[in-house]
């Protein structure tokens, strides 16, 4: 499939969205805590956070547009996921161990090892996904979108219900999801993100040609969201909440039909988004004992604020993920070219290229 150039301006996007949900974070920015004493400020964040949380589900439909028309797998590329996330934690850890004068072979352990939810449940979806294929493959459009209003029934409209339920009465409906015993995890899940994959395979096939039905979907779901947040906030966030999962449905309809023109420099940003997500959460330091909202007293000045920590944030970032693509895509290629890996439905071929 060609490439989209209004894909290629969201996938430049994409990074600056989970920044802001990090900027939220009271583990990254705390801008939520920060700016609870203003309410210009805060509810400006609120309405950022309700059409950021759509970033992930995004960057799986993405996929799923893509990917959804292709019969091979690189399983060098999941490697090199896993390897980047290593040398990443690794050059962090190493840095604060030098900078603290603190050293541990426990904490070096925890550093090898690559935690990271989305690059292991986006693996095993990229993989899994060449079978997913044959099912896309195999449907009519009819057909498809039965399919997917099952899947947002059973995955994403009913743990909306159940998790709203347990939000506002603080009852447990445990052993009542469709996902697993114990809830829905937020959308967590590898469930999750084949549902995405399939949203994003539908809109390549089936493009909505009407933007402003997709804007206003886009609206409609973001306004929605950040309602919710005033009820439930961990509730109104989750990945399966079907207003989240709509938004990032009507986001990525809206810049699929985007008439851009080639541009190089949003090329060479839009291969950097993994490495900006990777980088990012190394670098909260940024913003920590950066804020003066208290003192903005609602002003346009604290929200020029809040946009330039963002903005801070996410230049370095892109300046460390260009350094660092540029190394490590020596390695890259070299490891392409000796060790080609690509996986079809018949097997792993190493003569192939994905």
């Amino acid at each position: 499939m060609e490439r989209n150039n209004g894909i290629t301006l969201l996938k430049c996007i994409l990074p600056i969205m989970v920044i802001i949900l990090h900027f939220n974070n009271s583990h990254g920015g705390a801008g939520l805590i920060a700016s609870s004493g203003n309410p210009i400020e805060h509810e400006f964040l609120l309405l950022l956070e309700a059409l950021s949380i759509a970033a992930v589900n995004v960057f799986v439909m993405i996929s799923g547009y893509f990917l959804s028309f292709r019969n091979k797998r690189n399983l060098n590329k999941i490697l090199f996921l896993f390897v980047q996330l290593i040398l990443i934690n690794l050059g962090y850890y190493a840095i604060r161990a030098v900078i603290s004068g603190s050293f541990s072979f426990h904490g070096l352990l925890l550093t090898i090892l690559p935690s990271d939810y989305f690059i292991w449940l986006y693996s095993c979806c990229y993989i899994v996904s060449l079978w997913i294929n044959l099912v896309i493959d195999n449907v009519n459009k009819k057909q498809f979108e039965v399919l997917l209003i099952v899947l947002l029934l059973l995955f994403s409209a009913w743990p909306t219900i159940a998790d709203g339920y347990t939000n506002i009465t603080g009852n447990s409906l445990m052993g009542m999801s469709m996902i697993s015993n114990t809830g829905n995890d937020a959308g967590y899940t590898i469930v999750q993100f084949v549902l995405d994959y399939l949203l994003g395979a539908y809109l390549a096939r089936y493009p909505i040609n009407n933007t402003k039905k997709t804007a206003v979907g886009i609206a409609v779901c973001s306004l929605a969201v950040w309602g919710l947040e005033h009820i439930s906030f961990s509730y109104a966030i989750e990945y399966c909440n079907l207003f989240v999962v709509l938004n990032s449905f009507y986001i990525l309809a809206l810049f699929s039909k985007l008439k851009t023109n080639s541009n190089t420099l949003l090329e060479w940003v839009s291969n950097k988004t993994l490495l900006l997500y990777l980088f990012h959460t190394k670098l909260y330091f940024l913003w920590r004992n950066k804020f003066a909202l208290s003192a903005s007293e609602g002003t346009l000045t604290g929200i020029l604020h809040i946009l330039v920590l963002i903005a801070v944030m996410y230049f370095c970032t892109l300046l460390l993920a260009d350094v660092f693509q540029k190394v490590f895509g020596y390695f890259a290629s070299w490891m392409q070219r000796k060790y080609p890996a690509v996986l079809s439905l018949n097997g792993i071929n190493r003569n192939q290229e994905a």
